[in-house]
């Protein structure tokens, strides 16, 4: 059973008392306004939607209770579960809920959000608190006189809850940013405040955080640290208003599974564990008990990707080292021929230039259709499953290198027009150019075993949509491929191309940018 939400909030201050909690819960539970009593243990019944809802109710002593609705259609295979947890002491009321899901179909796309009982148990309390953090029920605006409000919030070390600022575009724009700053906020309620900033908000609060800050139209989501105009910036993702734009569902999804994530992870506070003492168990098996076996494959599989990480970090290593050694050649030609203005010139990133840095997959993907289309395609079928990839931990490294690669087929299509002929991606990725993917096989395939080119099974998953100018049929099978992690297990990303800059197009054609599961072998089939 996998938690894919949970909100925890004490209300100091309310007059909503169990009672209150207790009739929410239930009217939710039966969906009606007017519930039967709860009664102790387990009860069935139909709800909407074609679902079957089983529930368990269990009251304590103290005055505590515990619902659990789990919920299935008749025909599916997939069981959704809510639980919810309330406990009375002196410091207020305390309140729980968590949304858990599991099935059998591992392709199963979810969209996650806060449950609805959410906004209704939150709606009892005059004051609900995580920690030193209000939790809010619709964005809030701070103009631009409050910008020190928003700036002391992100600072204070204190902070529990991500904060996800949405900022106004310049210029005529049809307001859509105040209706996607709703939606994030409804369905992240419980686990993340939203504030909006309007034009003059966004300018003073550029000016206050500078390149941490976020403009444009854009959104930025800041992890529950201390935020300062000097820290790291790859920890609070942001996400263009173009991007928006492009994929706003997709977009809005990353953005709400990102913070229903960091909430999954938060600790169950020990004023819950009278519900582990009802059942005997200890505290911690509030979140499950794990197998002994599941436990070993785990290690193992942690074990390995350590191994992986600390070869990989050898291998970039030895990349700086030789990037290092060709910019101070480069640093030194341009200062003995008087064009150091150059060199200077171009240490930082400026507007309408390539970005160095990307904050995820898919915008690597977007990025590479804005700046290297003359040299690279990429059709609208490549990207594909790329939600789980941007909110994954490794997602800002594998973004990165996702856009490295990127940049390195494009810069290969660029050197082969402009005269370089000493053979394909592999060799010039040999000679070791600036902006080269490493020419090995843990990074780099040209194409695929034997067993997956003589299984039909699997050499189909390679075959790829291209444009008619490759191939009459509008598809072609792709066998080389970057390997951006062998780390993830499954869920690593592929890029799979064709190269055809001795072609028509003179281009390198990418059929693939996804999880290594969309694309089996052997040993993940």
């Amino acid at each position: 059973m996998s938690v894919l939400y949970r909100a925890i909030w004490t209300d100091e201050t309310s007059s909503a008392n169990l009672d209150d909690l207790r009739h929410c819960a239930a009217a939710w539970a039966q969906e009606t306004s007017e519930p039967a009593p709860l009664v102790e243990g387990q009860t069935e019944l139909d709800i909407s939607q074609g679902r079957r809802r089983r529930i368990d109710y269990h009251p304590l002593a103290t005055g505590a209770f515990e619902l659990t609705a789990s919920d299935q259609k008749l025909s599916g295979a997939t069981v959704w579960t809510t639980v919810i947890r309330a406990v009375a002491d002196d410091k207020g009321v305390h309140t729980l809920v968590e949304n858990q899901m599991e099935s059998d179909d591992f392709t199963l796309r979810v969209s996650v959000g806060r449950p609805k009982v959410v906004h209704e148990l939150l709606g009892l309390s005059r004051r609900p608190m995580l920690g030193t953090s209000s939790l809010l029920t619709e964005p809030q605006a701070i103009p631009a006189a409050g910008i020190d409000l928003l700036t002391d919030l992100l600072a204070a070390p204190g902070r529990t809850l991500p904060v996800i600022v949405c900022s106004e575009p310049g210029g005529d724009h049809d307001g859509s940013w105040l209706t996607w700053a709703s939606r994030i906020a409804s369905r992240s309620e419980g686990v993340a405040a939203v504030v909006t900033l309007d034009y003059d908000a966004v300018t003073a609060f550029k000016e206050l955080l500078g390149d941490l800050a976020i403009w444009g139209g854009g959104i930025r989501v800041y992890a529950p640290i201390s935020v300062s105009p000097y820290s790291d910036g790859w920890r609070h993702r942001y996400y263009l208003r173009a991007r928006l734009q492009e994929g706003n569902q997709a977009t809005i999804d990353r953005i709400v599974y990102s913070v229903a994530q960091l909430s999954a992870r938060r600790r169950v506070p020990e004023v819950f564990a009278v519900f582990s003492e009802r059942t005997g168990l200890p505290a911690d098996a509030l979140d499950g008990m794990i197998p002994t076996a599941e436990m070993e494959a785990a290690r193992e599989e942690w074990e390995f990707d350590r191994d992986l990480a600390v070869a990989e970090h050898s291998e970039l290593e030895k990349e700086l080292a030789r990037a290092t050694g060709h910019l101070a050649r480069l640093k030194d030609e341009l200062l003995s021929r008087g064009l150091g203005e150059i060199l200077w010139g171009t240490r930082h990133e400026v507007a309408a230039v390539i970005p160095d840095e990307v904050q995820d997959t898919s915008e690597a993907v977007l990025a590479a259709r804005t700046y290297l289309s003359q040299w690279l395609s990429i059709p609208d079928s490549a990207p594909q499953e790329l939600d789980d990839i941007d909110t994954a931990p490794n997602s800002f490294a594998w973004g990165n290198t996702t856009w490295r690669g990127l940049r390195a087929l494009a810069a290969y299509a660029e050197d082969r027009a402009n005269g370089w002929d000493k053979g394909g991606f592999w060799e010039w990725c040999a000679e070791g150019p600036l902006l080269g993917w490493p020419a090995t096989t843990k990074k780099l395939a040209m194409s695929e075993s034997e067993t997956v080119q003589n299984s039909y099974k699997l050499r189909r998953t390679r075959v790829f949509k291209v444009g008619t100018t490759i191939d009459p049929s509008g598809v072609i099978t792709m066998l080389a491929h970057l390997k951006i992690s062998e780390g993830g297990g499954n869920l690593a990303p592929r890029v799979y191309f064709h190269d055809d800059t001795k072609g028509l197009t003179g281009k390198v054609h990418v059929g693939l940018v996804g999880p290594h599961y969309l694309v089996p072998n052997k040993s993940t089939n």
